[in-house]
């Protein structure tokens, strides 16, 4: 079949589909639609609501709380449950029809060894505790039944909430049985209650990846998480889609379960977020719409903010400052607390979009607008009312930078979420909204009319947020029923099209609601010309005719409409994921070649040619091509490219081809993917006598450290270099160690080492984890003073990796930084005062030892 008869009939096999196609599972009832503001809550903790308090969380718009629901507080003798302080809590919360996520959690000095502290976990190993816990679990949630609560199985047992000597095992066995336990009580299933977990600290892979191995999807109706950063929320989206792809791959069949953000906010107490507290408390006001708003753009079932109200007084203590309300209660004033920005904004969204239910992201244009300045477009409906929440994710003060929104001619409301004010009004013409940047924060659109190409728009199937398919075989793509406009049938968006001529494929449609006709042209490789009668549904089928064997990318589907002479472009996007990719990574040169791993984590046998070209200062070199055989089950392979380490710093340029045949038609050295590698510096001296160790955090924290050149028996792969041990242990608390090199070329005051005119967008190392979880982390100051500090990851491996930090922005995503111009911006030249940080995230008393090797600047 050749691809043009594939394209043709393709609609009649979406047609025949659809016959087929079985009702799409459903996520749980008692998880909310995504309609603002039934998906948002706030934590809390209290039972108890001092007078007026409930009514001003309720004024501000939130529908849900989440609160612990502590065992050692409701079993004091063993076997008998007092849960009279709930009782008092859910009939407050039923005056305002507020909802629970309940946390079944912390333990029971009932079952732990005597002297145990919170969260009492030091026999959680034991049939007692689990039995016990069972029991008590079954005994709460069948006394509040039938409410349309949320029942969380803890609080981040990957954190500080859990003691017992394994960690996952014993929370993950814990939590199986506790399901068990409900399961057989008959209090789960689609017509019992909703029981959720993790909630892990931080979106922590690994830990949820052993949560789904061991079969606790099979309990768990939403995976919780806490996605805290200091950077912007909009960062946390590829975070996002790894948990939907690791919900995907162990989930049961044909169970829907979504994410839940459990736990997330931003302390106005960080320096990071800004000069002084009332700049950060602005921030904090900025940061939670758009905060919620992505979760529900990535299709986050709830959202719950951390906090209520200030845990405490002290301006410098991050944990007393995570409340959009301050921590002194007024009695009997209205407001009993004063209100920071964050509630607020809190407050005019719930407001001003209280019913609108979220519709579709549309892709715009970005006219201007710097990558990192991606404007966020997402349309709500409430029936045929139509908004448009926007903003840019990190816009400039100062900035000239155009969002340009298609909308048909004519008027726009325009409110700034920040305080609830019209703004101003703006005009849509030629087939757009245009408006500035600077300073326009996240705003809410409303036409003052309803808007021709908006609505088409808004009538659209929703593409879904991820693509999955396994190279080369036909991809496929569903839209499902619960990620369309409320209204429209699924006709035309449930099929899943496929052919056996290695083409991929998406489908979907374009629906007229309009009372008139308009002519369209839907762009992919040919321009196909259609014309869409009032109220018809136009099914669209495109062909990706594309081979890459990329993990991941984006792909946007324009769709170019005509109305009434008005062009428009209609395009959303969603990302491919290549199960089965070819993935490249380079670690820093020897003295004669660059060691590159061609991994395959798919495991499929591979046979073609890696081409290899180095691009420098002076002149680029000629090809290098290097046969690549890999066999079934082989999942890296170590290349060598020929490369001299005096040569100028450049960038490594690496196209992986692949020879094979389909039933149609031979390919032979078709590209499959192509990536460009930067360029290393020369790995940086590295002695232990060269290297001060400064310790900083809770000064009451006990600490001791031990630095010496070592080489752990296992060697240093590939780095050719020798190594540094850093032998550490650390109190229970805040405590961090930062490794500066010493150098004589640098003023004893500096302790840093310049950073060359050339200016790094990265550094990487060699690092030999030793499986504890301290977070790795560098930092450096720039010519104003600011100093960031970017993030590595936890070292929760053991043994040899390569591990980078970046330093400079990318994608958004700010480095986290304070002091001097504190704008987020690196003002060069910068200094290097910290090589390496090792940071205690936990809190919790810890000893261990890692090595260091081959550090390296990226270009």
């Amino acid at each position: 079949m050749t691809p043009y008869l594939s394209r043709m009939l393709r609609p009649l096999v979406a047609a025949l589909l659809l016959l087929t196609v079985a009702r799409a599972a459903e996520p749980h009832p008692s998880l909310p639609p995504p309609v603002i503001p039934d998906c948002l809550g706030v934590n809390i903790h209290f039972t108890d609501p001092k007078p007026g308090e409930l009514e001003m969380l309720a004024a501000a718009g939130f529908k849900w709380v989440r609160m612990d629901f502590g065992w050692g507080g409701t079993e004091r003798k063993k076997g008998e449950y007092d849960f009279s302080a709930f009782d008092r809590l859910v009939a407050a919360l039923d005056k305002f029809k507020i909802r629970a996520v309940f946390i079944l959690d912390y333990g029971n000095p009932l079952y732990a060894d005597p002297g145990d502290q919170s969260p009492f976990t030091s026999r959680a190993n034991t049939p007692e505790f689990r039995e016990a816990f069972g029991r008590w679990a079954v005994a709460a949630v069948q006394h509040f039944k039938g409410r349309g609560y949320l029942w969380e199985m803890w609080n981040e047992p990957n954190g500080g909430f859990w003691k017992s000597p394994d960690k996952t095992g014993d929370y993950i066995a814990l939590a199986k049985s506790t399901g068990e336990a409900l399961r057989q009580a008959g209090l789960l299933g689609p017509k019992g209650e909703a029981f959720i977990g993790p909630a892990t600290s931080t979106i922590d892979l690994p830990y949820l990846e052993a949560c789904f191995k061991a079969g606790l999807l099979d309990y768990w109706d939403a995976v919780s998480v806490h996605p805290y950063r200091q950077t912007a929320p909009e960062t946390v989206e590829e975070e996002y889609r790894n948990v939907r792809l690791l919900i995907r791959k162990y989930a049961p069949k044909d169970k829907v379960i979504p994410i839940i953000s459990g736990e997330w906010g931003y302390s106005s107490a960080w320096t990071s977020l800004g000069k002084d507290e009332t700049a950060r408390a602005e921030l904090q006001g900025k940061y939670l719409p758009r905060q919620f708003l992505t979760n529900i753009a990535n299709d986050v079932a709830l959202s719950i903010w951390y906090d209520w109200h200030d845990d405490g007084t002290d301006p410098k203590e991050g944990e007393h400052r995570f409340g959009i309300v301050s921590n002194e209660y007024h009695a009997g004033r209205d407001p009993v607390y004063d209100p920071k920005p964050a509630y607020k904004a809190m407050k005019v969204l719930s407001q001003q979009f209280g019913g609108y239910r979220f519709n579709k992201q549309l892709i715009l244009e970005e006219k201007g607008v710097w990558e990192e300045e991606t404007p966020n477009a997402l349309i709500f409906m409430e029936g045929d009312l139509l908004k448009v929440a926007l903003w840019t994710a990190a816009p400039h003060p100062n900035s000239t930078e155009e969002i340009h929104l298609p909308a048909s001619a004519g008027e726009f409301a325009i409110v700034s979420v920040s305080d609830g004010s019209p703004m101003r009004t703006a005009q849509a013409a030629h087939g757009e909204l245009v408006l500035k940047t600077a300073g326009l924060g996240l705003v809410v659109l409303q036409p003052e009319k309803p808007n021709d190409f908006l609505r088409v728009a808004a009538a659209s199937p929703r593409l879904p947020l991820d693509f999955v398919y396994r190279w080369p075989t036909e991809p496929q793509l569903s839209i499902p029923p619960a990620a369309q406009p409320a209204g429209l049938t699924n006709e035309g968006g449930s099929s899943s099209t496929g052919s056996a001529d290695g083409e991929h494929g998406l489908s979907g449609g374009v629906k007229n609601p309009l009372n008139h006709e308009i002519r369209g042209n839907f762009v992919s490789f040919m321009p196909i010309p259609i014309t869409i009668a009032a109220g018809e549904l136009y099914d669209w089928n495109a062909d990706v005719e594309d081979y890459s064997r990329e993990a991941k990318r984006t792909h946007t589907e324009p769709f170019q409409i005509e109305i009434d002479g008005q062009h428009f472009s209609l395009q959303q996007a969603t990302t491919l994921i290549c199960l089965n990719p070819i993935t490249i990574e380079a670690f820093p040169p020897t003295a004669k070649f660059v060691p590159v791993r061609i991994s395959n984590p798919g495991g499929d046998p591979f046979l073609g040619v890696v081409r290899a070209v180095i691009e420098s200062r002076v002149h680029d070199s000629d090809p290098l091509l290097i046969p690549l055989r890999m066999a079934k089950g082989e999942r890296a392979k170590i290349i060598q490219v020929p490369y001299s380490a005096k040569s100028k710093i450049g960038r490594l340029r690496i196209t992986v081809h692949q020879d094979f045949e389909t039933e149609h038609q031979k390919i032979l050295n078709q590209p499959m993917c192509e990536v460009e590698i930067p360029g290393f510096g020369p790995p940086l001296p590295l002695k232990a006598s060269d290297i001060h160790v400064s310790v900083d955090g809770d000064a009451a924290v006990l600490h001791s450290h031990e630095i010496q050149d070592d080489v752990p028996s296992v060697g240093v792969p590939l780095a050719q270099s020798a190594a540094v041990r850093l032998k550490y242990s650390f109190g229970k608390g805040w405590k961090f160690m930062r490794l500066s090199r010493s150098d004589t070329k640098i003023a004893a005051t500096d302790r840093g080492v310049d950073i060359p005119p050339l200016w790094p967008t990265g550094f990487g190392c060699w690092l030999h984890g030793d499986g504890k979880g301290c977070q790795a982390r560098i930092r450096f100051t720039d010519a104003t003073g600011q100093t960031f500090q970017p993030d590595g990851p936890k070292i929760d491996w053991m043994g040899w990796r390569y591990i980078t930090f970046p330093m400079e922005s990318n994608g958004g995503k700010e480095l986290a930084h304070w002091g001097g111009a504190n704008d987020g911006e690196i003002h060069y030249p910068i200094k290097w005062d910290t090589l390496f940080l090792l940071d205690n995230v936990s809190r919790q008393p810890i000893e261990g030892e890692i090595y260091l090797s081959a550090p390296t600047l990226i270009y």
